[in-house]
């Protein structure tokens, strides 16, 4: 009997907690606003402030690529790697194939 009686209780008991977290709050549209995110919507910028912006971008690409070319033209050598030239090539080909004629 003291079993039974047991296993009544924890029957009736055990589902409680379940039934207290389902339980709706007192306010159901405050619970609703809470998972709502809030969308923000930026004002869109007058065609006059994006035409400035887009001059802006486009002077300021111009004076970087004049300045690449100003220093481009006033130390050409500075660009190319010394390996890669004529005489290194022509040398190491030449190198190259007097080992091979050896063998």
């Amino acid at each position: 009997m003291k079993r039974g009686f047991l296993l009544a209780m924890a029957l009736v008991l055990v589902p409680l907690p379940a039934l207290a977290q389902s339980a709706p709050g007192a306010d159901p549209d405050l619970q609703q606003k809470m998972r709502q995110k809030r969308i923000i919507v930026q004002p869109r910028p007058s065609p006059e402030a994006v035409q400035r912006d887009a001059d802006r971008a486009v002077d300021e690409l111009s004076a970087e690529r004049r300045l690449d070319d100003t220093l481009r033209d006033v130390d050409p050598s500075s660009s190319r790697r010394p390996d890669l030239s004529e005489p290194a090539h022509g040398g190491i080909q030449t190198r190259e194939l007097n080992k091979a004629l050896r063998r």
